[in-house]
């Protein structure tokens, strides 16, 4: 009879099982409602009072461990879904059984499930600011790095510009040293040679015949024998009439054609040659069209002067009109 009641299950000992099974799951409902349950059959249950503590707490209840005094055990029976496996007995438990059952969880254990529970969003934290640190660090590193080898770069950059500058510094020199040539040219350029009185002759032609186009645009056609030496001052195409070299005359030829009077001029200039002698320049309209264009007894024809007229010119030259060579 003994053998069999050992073999007999411990219904106290299941009901535990399960309970711990729900707070592990974090079922504290269930948990708080079976320890309750095991307390009125066993009310010195150690294991249950913990758990219902653990429970109450978890659950938000600030409350001290409930002492139970014996009680009948209620006439109906205890739900089988709360308690699996217990049944209601009104027999007295071996309370030296229930508060060491075999296979239950000790309560340190239980500590330790509810440590490692409350660890867990700790160490999420934990992990967030790790996570966090390597994120700034690797920033940090990297505007280090570029930080660093661009002031390499213009360190490097500030140094070949200072190199080309020493190189340029040379031509520099070089170029002041020219200006003793520069001044050289400017006093050969006043020396008085056929060359030089030819660029003076072509550079006061190109003004006159500047003006006259200009004239032209404005009057459409050309200013008469009689007019030209005031009118295109007068008009503010010439500040002022070039004057020829000393012993020169320019001349200047108007004509008509289809289009109607003073449509078309030659301008002419002597020219020295390289053997010596003397040419003409001319420029405008045809010469050999037109072969009296120095003329100085036609109407249309006329010198360009800004203070001698053609008749102190013609009496000047014993009232000869100077022949060039053509």
């Amino acid at each position: 009879m003994d053998d069999q009641d050992q073999n007999t299950p411990n219904p106290i000992e299941g009901a535990l099982k399960q309970i711990q099974s729900w707070f592990v799951s974090g079922d504290f409902e269930k948990v708080k409602q079976g320890c309750e349950e095991i307390l009125h059959v066993s009310p010195h249950n150690s294991i249950a009072q913990d758990l219902l503590v653990k429970a109450e707490e978890k659950l938000g209840k600030n409350t001290t461990t409930p002492t139970f005094e014996p009680s009948p055990i209620p006439s109906h029976e205890m739900p089988t879904e709360a308690i699996p496996g217990m049944a209601s007995s009104s027999n007295d438990i071996d309370d030296d059984l229930i508060a060491s059952p075999t296979g239950a969880i000790p309560p340190e254990e239980m500590e330790d499930i509810e440590i490692q529970e409350e660890k867990k969003p700790h160490t999420l934290f934990i992990n967030l600011g790790i996570l966090a640190g390597l994120f700034v660090l690797g920033i940090g590193l990297v505007y280090g790095y570029n930080a660093f080898f661009k002031e390499e770069s213009t360190t490097d950059d500030s140094v070949t510009d200072e190199t080309v500058t020493d190189e340029t510094t040379p031509d520099e020199t070089v170029t002041d040293e020219t200006t003793p040539d520069e001044t050289v040219t400017d006093e050969t350029s006043t020396i008085d040679t056929a060359s030089t009185r030819n660029e003076k002759r072509l550079a006061n032609l190109e003004a006159i015949e500047k003006a006259l186009i200009e004239y032209y645009d404005t009057n459409k056609q050309y200013p008469t024998a009689d007019t030209v030496n005031t009118v295109l001052v007068e008009q503010e195409f010439l500040t002022e009439l070039p004057t020829p070299l000393e012993g020169d005359v320019y001349t200047y030829a108007v004509y008509e054609n289809t289009l109607g009077p003073n449509q078309d001029y030659i301008l002419s200039a002597p020219f020295e040659n390289d053997d010596k002698t003397i040419g003409t320049w001319t420029t405008g309209g045809n010469r050999f069209e037109h072969t009296d264009y120095n003329n100085l007894s036609q109407l249309n024809v006329t010198i360009l002067h800004p203070t001698m007229t053609e008749e102190e010119y013609l009496n000047d030259n014993g009232g000869r009109i100077p022949r060039t060579d053509t």
